[in-house]
């Protein structure tokens, strides 16, 4: 699948995800969900750095680098969010995603993924 498609399904989630009272907007499957999205679009970046800093340059607007921001500030300051001892943070996920040799085989492992691609990616 290409970085634009995968790009306009972050979109569309995130659209969907940040209309949502901040209490349910976050857990750790989103969470891991999200990071593999920005990775998958080729838009992961270092969440301790702006957003708009290192995205700028990228295929993706200006309303989706503010969407994504908000998400990322979402996940980082969240403390419901229990992150596993394999990633104990968002940092040491996208870390572990980004240095695997297949970036695609744990794409399909996530259930909002595989629900996402039942329903035609709507």
């Amino acid at each position: 699948m290409s970085k634009f498609i995968q790009t306009n399904i972050l979109k569309e989630w995130l659209e969907k995800e940040l209309d949502k009272p901040r209490s349910s907007a976050c857990c750790i499957m989103k969470a891991e969900y999200f990071i593999r999205c920005l990775y998958k679009s080729g838009l992961l970046y270092h969440f301790d750095d702006d957003a708009h800093d290192c995205l700028k340059n990228t295929h993706a607007s200006v309303n989706l680098i503010d969407m994504i921001q908000k998400y990322v500030n979402h996940i980082l300051f969240d403390a419901s969010i229990e992150w596993s001892e394999d990633h104990y943070d968002p940092f040491g996920y996208a870390l572990e995603i980004s240095s695997e040799d297949d970036n695609t085989s744990w794409f399909g492992d996530s259930k909002i993924y595989r629900q996402k691609e039942a329903e035609g990616f709507k």
